[in-house]
């Protein structure tokens, strides 16, 4: 008896053995199968970390073309390649060695920017354009409305130097708010809405966004453009004082700074004898800018005379005959005009915060081509995007 139970024992014994055994196989195979699955991950995740540091290197090769551009000037500068590419400039991308770039000029005032990053032999490449934008892409343009009524067409054009019609371009009437044309007015080739809102207007067109009318001085006591809506302009960093009296006459040149109201003398016409700038910011309350019945830089070039008036104040263009003929460029963003008789003759571009034209078809404003050299100094990237890697090409470096 006592035989067969230690026989049966050693039975029961042998059959556990080959159940620990399989058990421990089967933990084997698993921690083989983790063990296998947690190295294939890591090796995702250092493929995602690569391909991540790959896209920052690529950024840095678009940083540092905005760096070149904006140095060395977009006249000055053709399109140009750097990185270890073996067509690029022997140089690399500071802090970012492994990126290389290419950017090919547009024009004066864009280029396109390709750049690639590569890290561990895992590329990334991106794509955008570098852009500054004019000082004064509108004819017209207006914060709050811009109304025109009872005016007719064609009175706001697009202008060569000569005064002929630049077939080339659009000369635009803006707002950030309502443009209005009532009783016939068709003023501008497009009627630009940023609140996509029109009354009456026959060429609707859409802006994006809300449009910031750029701060066009820069100087050492405003080394950056504002932000604000509306800005206000920066105070230049050398000026005259403001004249007797606050009025402006004969002839005129170089930079002054007031802070009151001031006029242009309609006692005879005024000439500029060299580039003239007026920055009209008062210490308190608003200060008014009077044009009554003065010509003032007749045939002569619209980016030779600016006024840039802060606070909202008055631009007086005059009324019915005794309107003003001005060649050159009103920056008045939180102001306002209103016209009656509208017969305002400018040649050049108004920022103004509301307009209101009241009148016959009398207004006429000639939209220079020469204002399209007037840009904002600062760069600025847009249409960013990420491109597959074999979009990287470098074709003619």
């Amino acid at each position: 008896m006592r035989h067969l139970m230690l026989e049966r024992w050693r039975r029961d014994e042998r059959g556990s053995i080959i159940i620990a055994v399989e058990v421990i196989m089967v933990i084997t195979l698993i921690s083989i199968a983790v063990v296998a699955r947690t190295l294939s991950a890591l090796a995702s995740v250092h493929l995602d970390e690569d391909f991540s540091a790959s896209l920052a290197q690529a950024d840095a090769g678009l940083s540092d073309a905005l760096f070149r551009i904006d140095q060395f000037g977009a006249n000055d500068i053709a399109s140009f390649c750097v990185g270890p590419h073996p067509s690029c400039y022997p140089s690399a991308v500071p802090v970012a060695p492994a990126a290389s770039y290419k950017a090919v000029r547009v024009d004066s005032n864009s280029f396109t920017v390709t750049a690639i990053g590569v890290v561990n032999n895992r590329p990334h490449a991106i794509r955008a354009t570098v852009v500054r934008t004019a000082l004064y892409p509108f004819a017209i343009f207006g914060n709050g409305d811009v109304t025109f009524n009872g005016n007719g067409s064609g009175t706001i054009r697009a202008t060569l130097p000569d005064g002929s019609t630049d077939p080339n371009r659009f000369a635009d009437a803006g707002s950030n708010n309502t443009v209005t044309c009532h009783s016939g007015a068709n003023e501008g080739d497009e009627q630009v809405s940023y609140k996509n809102s029109w009354n009456g207007c026959p060429t609707q067109v859409a802006g994006v966004g809300t449009y910031v009318p750029k701060d066009p001085v820069v100087s050492a006591s405003c080394p950056v453009l504002n932000t604000n809506l509306p800005p206000v302009p920066c105070m230049p960093a050398s000026f005259k004082p403001c004249p007797s009296g606050n009025v402006f006459s004969g002839f005129i040149s170089g930079t002054y700074y007031c802070t009151g109201s001031v006029t242009f003398s309609s006692a005879g016409p005024i000439t500029v004898s060299a580039p003239f700038r007026l920055y009209l910011i008062p210490t308190s309350g608003n200060a008014n800018v009077d044009f009554t019945s003065t010509t003032i830089n007749d045939k002569g070039d619209p980016r030779d005379f600016s006024v840039y008036l802060a606070g909202a104040g008055t631009v007086d263009m005059g009324n019915g005959a005794h309107n003003a003929t001005i060649t050159g460029t009103v920056w008045a963003p939180s102001a306002n005009i209103t016209s009656n008789g509208c017969k305002m003759d400018l040649t050049g571009a108004l920022v103004i915060g509301t307009y209101t034209c009241n009148g016959g078809p009398n207004l006429t404003v000639n939209y220079d081509s020469r204002l399209q050299t007037l840009t904002s100094q600062n760069w600025a990237v847009k249409n960013y995007t990420e491109i597959p890697s074999n979009q990287f090409f470098l074709p003619g470096f």
